[in-house]
């Protein structure tokens, strides 16, 4: 196995794409995540630090988009109590187009409670994300109308099986998909043929091609099953060991070297976001890889969801510089 240095390529002529939009349908949330200061100790208090931040997958991928200046909708939907509110207005000051960002009585907006053990990885996470179920193809029909060939549509698994099926047949634009857990990933197995990207980790591939991946030729083998079942593009990240990028007549095995870790919550959304900005620009696979790492390097190296330091300039600035030392494997 060889690994090179990659040559950083730009895409020039902006980030936001005037002529196409994109429109995240999927969760949006309230995150608590208690980072422990030493080994986690069960059924005791464990001393630690407490933040709180706004998430959800689909939110998350909305807000990466938006601190890159792309043009982006996001469709979920909130409750009409103090958390919704703090939400709404947090998604409009970001750049957000919040139209669609509905907020309903009678609902709690949902909430992701996650506990990081002292090395900042998740150990534990609890989510009430009842009011997704309100994500209906009633409710969301007359707001899908608007959307054009052109654009592009973020589905998330929070989604259900139903409001799945039932916008894959409606859309008429190319759709990317995160399944965003292995719990949810089967909701997205029927519509692989309609997807033209997807982007699962190792557990989540594993339940959509029904075989586990222990080793390199599994994870070949796992996005050849993908692409088979009319996928165009396969994103499969694998933590440490990186991503493996797949189309009918093209893989890429790339690495990468945060500049330091803070937090991974978040860090597989901006991933997301980072190769869905790359698609934009029409780039390369090669593109879609350095973008997607370059961001989740990025949201690695803060405690909160996503990393709001991140600018286009500096973005592009780190893509140049190529900060995260993103490296090609040669297998």
């Amino acid at each position: 196995m060889k690994i090179s240095r990659l040559q950083p390529r730009m895409i020039y002529g902006g980030w936001g794409n005037m002529s196409r939009n994109v429109y995240v349908i999927g969760g949006a949330n309230v995150d608590v995540q208690g980072f422990a200061h030493q080994d986690l100790v069960r059924f005791d208090s464990n001393p630690g630090t407490i933040t709180t931040s706004f998430g959800g997958v689909g939110r998350n991928i909305a807000e990466n988009l938006a601190r890159l200046h792309v043009s982006v909708t996001l469709i979920s939907v909130v409750g009409e109590d103090a958390a919704g509110k703090a939400l709404w207005e947090h998604a409009q000051a970001c750049g957000m187009d919040t139209r669609f960002l509905l907020r309903l009585p009678y609902h709690s907006t949902s909430h992701y409670l996650a506990i990081m053990d002292a090395h900042h990885e998740m150990e534990l996470a609890v989510s009430d994300m009842s009011i997704l179920d309100q994500l209906t193809l009633d409710l969301l029909r007359p707001i899908v109308q608007e959307i054009r060939p052109q654009d592009y549509v973020v589905l998330d698994g929070n989604l259900s099986e139903e409001t799945l099926q039932s916008l894959i047949s409606i859309l008429p634009c190319r759709m990317v998909a995160d399944p965003i857990s292995a719990h949810k990933a089967i909701r997205l197995k029927s519509c692989l043929s309609h997807l033209y990207a997807i982007k699962p980790n190792r557990y989540e591939a594993e339940v959509l091609v029904g075989f586990p991946l222990h080793s390199e030729a599994d994870y070949h083998r796992a996005v050849d099953v993908l692409l088979q079942a009319g996928v165009q593009q396969v994103w499969l990240t694998l933590g440490e060991e990186g991503v493996l990028l797949g189309t009918v007549n093209e893989r890429l095995r790339l690495t990468f070297t945060p500049t330091s870790i803070q937090s991974a919550t978040g860090a597989g959304d901006a991933f997301f976001a980072g190769a869905l900005a790359a698609l934009l620009h029409d780039g390369s696979l090669m593109d879609v890889g350095r973008y997607a790492l370059t961001s989740a390097g990025f949201a690695l190296a803060t405690n909160k969801t996503v990393n709001e330091e991140v600018t286009p300039a500096l973005f592009q600035t780190a893509l140049q510089n190529d900060s995260f030392r993103i490296k090609e494997v040669i297998l």
